[in-house]
């Protein structure tokens, strides 16, 4: 037997006097949710922009949530978002060379709705994450970057819901 899936069945027979069967798969959704999300969410280096190259980063920033009901599972995690980037600047025959950060925390949400015809083996996932207003330091001066993240947000979100709906689905095998 697998690992997850052990650990998964002691914590079943571990519950079963002390809680009812919803709250029973609250826990254990909530334990597989946890285990299944990486301390670091997303990291890209490097990234080219139009005024030099970023680097992002999205760790776990505190315990997740989980809220199920017959149709829809929700799942809430915080997560802390560092934001680096280096901005290039010819100035006449000098080269600028500007260091800017931006960190910002917020609670990302992803609702889960297995399919009833497909016996809730398959599922559909949506991702969404508000980005609060954001202002990138550069050395002083701060200009916003809000639009920007909701944008790489927007370019991902596709492959992070596919990505979760596989995870579901890999439940049901074996």
């Amino acid at each position: 037997m697998k690992p997850i899936r052990l650990s998964l069945l002691v914590v079943l027979l571990m519950l079963t006097f002390r809680v009812s069967a919803s709250s029973m798969i609250d826990l254990v959704m909530l334990e597989f949710f946890e285990k299944n999300i990486p301390a670091v969410v997303f990291n890209q280096a490097d990234i080219p922009w139009d005024y030099g190259t970023y680097s992002i980063k999205v760790t776990k920033n505190g315990k997740s949530s989980l809220k199920g009901a017959k149709t829809l599972i929700k799942a809430e995690l915080p997560v802390k978002v560092n934001l680096k980037a280096r901005v290039l600047q010819n100035i006449g025959f000098a080269k600028i060379n500007v260091n800017c950060t931006a960190n910002f925390v917020t609670r990302g949400l992803v609702e889960l709705k297995p399919d009833r015809r497909k016996m809730y083996k398959q599922a559909s996932a949506r991702v969404n994450i508000p980005v609060p207003e954001v202002y990138m330091d550069c050395d002083g001066i701060k200009f916003p970057v809000s639009n920007t993240l909701r944008k790489l947000i927007a370019d991902n979100k596709p492959k992070w819901e596919e990505k979760i709906t596989d995870e579901y689905r890999k439940l049901w095998v074996n």
